[in-house]
């Protein structure tokens, strides 16, 4: 069972209660830019998770207005003659598909939780009772084009030379044609993960590129994993340092884990609340944490870790 702490004087005698005795795993990343990783190691560090995943909202139910309201979205087919380029436009729902992920990304990143998602009046402590802004602000986006394309890699967003607002969210034809053994709602499940992956980098915020590489990948595969849109090939249970990570921010998968049990221990919506928190561009080296969740990323990281063999045993792992 996961293990919640009410105050300092609860931490084990062996974990330090000094909010400045935190350490970051410094990952910068350009600002403009978020990459994928290679093909290879994108299919090895990914077990899809749809016992865990909230539904996605349905269209027209969200509770702010879309991030895709003033945003055009546009799609750039590179090669049609491409097999990939075929199948991705006979299986794919091209008219929804941007405008899911954005979806996904706005109830998952940018919707402060309410009384009835949790009762955030008195959340679960340790926290400092911090009142949710009415909404969170995203990075400015006027349009999305998803473009499809042989290169290396799987994906990778980025903002075009003239206007960073204007994003492009760039994926591997190469690797898309190498689902081609795949069945039809295995290559859509994967699409619609990538692109909401790819989505979350195109409006979040990373501190002005200080704060660790690792964390922005986690919160994109955070946003995909509670969309109900897990890859299929992750591999969450049992919980050691080879499926969980050995570090906080190894990013992917394994930080959106960590994420997703930061969520639970500490509050709802605290995800939400770190990326608001790196609009302002004070990650501080790491002390931005300590500031949002009282205790700093690496006594959360511990915590964790501890709460991995109660978790394997409770599922007979």
């Amino acid at each position: 069972m996961t293990r919640v702490y009410r105050d300092k004087s609860q931490l084990p005698s062996n974990m330090s209660a000094n909010p400045a005795a935190v350490t970051a795993f410094p990952s910068p990343i350009p600002a403009p830019v978020s990459k994928a990783p290679s093909d290879e190691n994108y299919a090895k560090d990914t077990e899809p998770q749809p016992e865990d995943a909230e539904p996605k909202p349905a269209q027209g139910q969200h509770r702010h207005q879309s991030l895709c309201s003033s945003a055009r979205l546009r799609i750039h087919l590179d090669d049609l003659t491409n097999p990939a380029t075929g199948r991705f436009t006979s299986v794919i729902p091209i008219s929804t598909l941007l405008d899911e992920a954005i979806l996904n990304v706005q109830h998952h990143l940018f919707t402060p939780p309410t009384d009835s998602d949790g009762d955030v009046s008195t959340p679960r402590p340790p926290q400092k009772p911090i009142k949710p802004k009415p909404e969170w602000k995203p990075q400015e986006v006027r349009s999305v084009t998803l473009v499809l394309r042989p290169m290396d890699g799987v994906a990778y967003t980025t903002g075009t030379d003239l206007d960073p607002a204007h994003k492009e969210i760039h994926v591997n034809l190469g690797y898309l044609g190498a689902k081609r053994d795949s069945s039809n709602a295995d290559f859509l499940h994967e699409v619609r993960g990538v692109v909401t992956h790819e989505m979350v980098h195109a409006f979040q915020h990373n501190a002005h590129g200080k704060c660790p590489g690792g964390l922005i990948e986690g919160i994109a595969d955070y946003v995909r994993m509670k969309s109900g849109l897990g890859a299929k090939h992750w591999t969450k249970w049992p919980a050691n340092e080879g499926t969980r990570g050995k570090k906080w921010d190894e990013g992917y998968q394994k930080t959106a884990w960590f994420l997703e049990w930061l969520e639970e221990t500490c509050r709802k919506g605290v995800v939400g609340e770190l990326n608001e928190a790196m609009r302002a561009g004070e990650w501080d080296d790491g002390k931005l944490v300590s500031r949002v969740t009282t205790f700093t990323v690496d006594e959360w990281w511990k915590m964790y870790k501890e709460d991995w063999e109660p978790l394997n045993i409770s599922r007979g792992e």
